[in-house]
């Protein structure tokens, strides 16, 4: 077919139709394209360097087909690594994790990082709800008190009542009321005592040596100041 002639058409209901050409064409088929996988660009290359013909068949047909294949094959035998490559991470010297590395990734982790604070939320619970099972006090009761005033911090004192779920009201052993929570609270028993610091009669000894001399008012604790008027105030006068 020339430049200015109109192609020959052909038509054909199921026989074959066969189509001339001047040229004889270049190549067996289309080239290989400018933009190809690696793989199969190496295929192509070593495929021209024959001369082959295309014929197509089954699948089960072709025993080397998984070489043009990009999945390989199941194996029919199983294979079971002994222990020690099942336990290899246990003979490196110096693994590419730790402990630290695994709880700090847990904690960086979305859905782990959520797991790991709502167990802690719940153990923060459980001990919660175990202390105030434990704080509960009856009245008549006697306990230590926790006291702001001048003296030891924990006084003995007897329960009066409840005056909220975790609040009671103690009575001192000089009958003065007092308020306080149960967490300032501390049951008393001969071999309980917070600390030790907890108020008794004073001995005689121990009054005497409480006693402090109290200092002379007339004796300076400190040399006087001397205080000189500015300069540009000499020539005001009161």
């Amino acid at each position: 077919v020339t430049a200015g002639q109109t192609p020959p058409g052909f038509l054909s209901v199921h026989g074959k139709s066969t189509a001339g050409r001047r040229q004889k064409p270049a190549s067996r088929g289309p080239g290989t394209p400018d933009i190809i996988f690696p793989r199969m660009l190496r295929w192509s290359i070593m495929l021209n360097a024959y001369t082959f013909k295309l014929v197509h068949k089954p699948g089960a047909q072709l025993g080397n087909a998984d070489a043009l294949s990009r999945f390989s094959r199941n194996a029919s035998q199983v294979y079971i690594p002994n222990p020690p490559e099942v336990l290899f991470i246990e003979e490196l010297p110096s693994p590419p994790l730790t402990v630290n590395d695994v709880a700090q990734l847990t904690m960086r982790d979305p859905q782990l990082g959520r797991v790991l604070n709502w167990d802690r939320q719940l153990i923060q619970d459980t001990q919660l709800a175990a202390s105030n099972e434990e704080q509960k006090f009856e009245p008549n009761e006697a306990v230590y008190i926790r006291t702001y005033e001048t003296g030891p911090p924990w006084v003995p004192a007897i329960i009066s009542k409840p005056t909220g779920p975790v609040s009671y009201e103690a009575t001192t052993q000089d009958g003065k009321p007092a308020k306080r929570h149960a967490d300032l609270i501390q049951k008393r028993s001969p071999e309980n005592s917070p600390n030790g610091n907890v108020a008794s009669p004073p001995s005689p000894v121990q009054a005497e040596k409480a006693t402090t001399p109290q200092p002379d008012p007339s004796v300076p604790s400190r040399p006087k100041r001397i205080r000189n008027r500015p300069a540009y105030l000499k020539d005001y006068v009161c």
